[in-house]
């Protein structure tokens, strides 16, 4: 069993992991709620990271551009806060859907991810492993098999996340077979419900 893909080339062929940086958000450096997706890699004794994508954002991160680390346009992300199974649309550029992560708004959370046309059945579900959503895992709907592991790695843990005031890190462990351009869309969507669960409007 496979798993969907949005970039053929960006499939990996072993596990790897992504870290993905939400940015600081400032009015005056005219800068908004973008990330950053680096894929780490061992030099040596020497652990580095490379960059993969970058996420800017605009109209107050309803909307996002993905583009690869040459600038090239990949995808726009938009995002609606008022719908539940269209939480956030991911489009090629030319506005071809591929994909929609369905939205909760109880304890805000990402619950599944679809692909295609409307009325599409989930293919990933994201399940919590904490009640903070600063722990998940990204299960193929079809096998249960876990295809990745997000974790918060900048947050206080219990009552105390409430207080954070920096934006999220997250380190992303994806596993053989599956597209690195998805686990970063998904950990947007992801980032964002955290952000909003936590109180933040970073």
């Amino acid at each position: 069993m496979t798993t969907p893909f949005l970039l053929q080339e960006h499939v990996t062929t072993t596990a790897t992991t992504l870290i993905i940086e939400q940015k600081y958000w400032s009015w005056f450096k005219n800068t908004g709620r973008g990330f950053t997706i680096s894929k780490q890699q061992e030099e040596g004794a020497e652990q580095t990271s490379a960059l993969l994508f970058t996420a800017e954002t605009r109209i107050a991160g309803k909307y996002r551009t993905i583009s690869d680390y040459n600038g090239t346009l990949l995808f726009h992300l938009q995002r609606n806060k008022l719908r539940k199974s269209k939480g956030w649309v991911l489009t090629d550029p030319a506005e071809k859907v591929l994909l929609q992560l369905r939205y909760s708004w109880a304890r805000p959370h990402i619950s599944d991810v679809t692909f295609g046309p409307d009325k599409a059945e989930p293919e990933l579900t994201i399940v919590a492993k904490d009640f903070w959503w600063a722990n998940l895992d990204i299960v193929r709907v079809t096998d249960k098999v876990v295809v990745g592991t997000v974790r918060c790695t900048n947050m206080s843990p219990g009552f105390l996340s409430q207080f954070k005031v920096t934006p999220p890190i997250w380190e992303v462990k994806v596993t053989e077979g599956t597209d690195l351009a998805l686990m970063a869309v998904v950990t947007m969507g992801i980032s964002d419900a955290f952000s909003q669960f936590h109180g933040l409007l970073l």
